[in-house]
């Protein structure tokens, strides 16, 4: 037997924001609750940039390279429930970037840009963004990976400029680019950090910018058993 209000009282909130699971639709309909509000997520626009781009499956001639970003930022979309467009890789000249950037600012409410922001001959994209009326918050930051992110607004679309190496472009989605997401959706997201103990010692040369490095996890058991 159950009494009255054993589950939940009076006034006690269901759910918090939150990005709904298989066990919170259960809840919801042993509630009677047949439909709720929901955030939709932002859509999301993504532009690879680069003349040595080729797709994965195509031989690469020299000085090319595989186009590695457009597929880990599609999959780190689909993970994280937003809707994205995919606008293909771009050459390194200024009017084929102005007319995609242009494209995917009027039809996304996030636009994602991946390479041509460092200070190289032919990264035009901070100086295509401006002529675009974007107004640019940031250029460059303190953090290793990902020091020539950059990030702007035009209207209610945001643009995130991200570097052309995939470490850094895994690094700033993580910690820039999904927290913007769930918090358009109103859920307070932070990325997760742990303190742990080193197994090897972190020597730095410059301490001045915060540095994300890969790491494996190993439990205490399997310290204990010396794995």
């Amino acid at each position: 037997m159950i009494l009255r209000g054993e589950n939940l009282e009076k006034g006690e909130a269901v759910l918090q924001p939150r990005v709904l699971k298989v066990q919170d639709i259960g809840i919801l309909a042993s509630l009677g609750m047949d439909r709720v509000k929901v955030a939709t997520p932002p859509t999301v626009g993504i532009i690879t940039t680069g003349t040595e781009l080729r797709p994965p499956g195509e031989e690469l001639k020299p000085g090319e390279i595989y186009n590695s970003n457009a597929h880990q930022l599609m999959a780190h979309l689909a993970s994280v429930g937003s809707l994205y467009r995919y606008y293909g890789t771009i050459s390194d000249e200024p009017e084929e970037i102005r007319e995609k950037i242009s494209q995917a600012m009027d039809e996304n409410d996030i636009v994602l840009l991946s390479g041509g922001v460092s200070m190289g001959q032919f990264d035009f994209v901070p100086s295509v963004l401006k002529e675009q009326g974007v107004d640019i918050k940031f250029h460059h930051i303190a953090l290793k990976p990902g020091k020539p992110t950059l990030f702007g607004t035009k209207g209610e679309t945001f643009v995130f400029g991200l570097p052309g190496n995939p470490v850094s472009t895994f690094v700033i989605f993580e910690v820039f680019v999904k927290v913007l997401i769930y918090r358009w959706q109103s859920i307070d997201y932070q990325p997760l950090y742990k303190k742990a103990r080193l197994t090897e010692s972190i020597k730095r040369r410059n301490t001045k910018r915060v540095e994300m490095l890969p790491v494996s996890e190993i439990g205490r058991a399997a310290c204990r058993e010396g794995v």
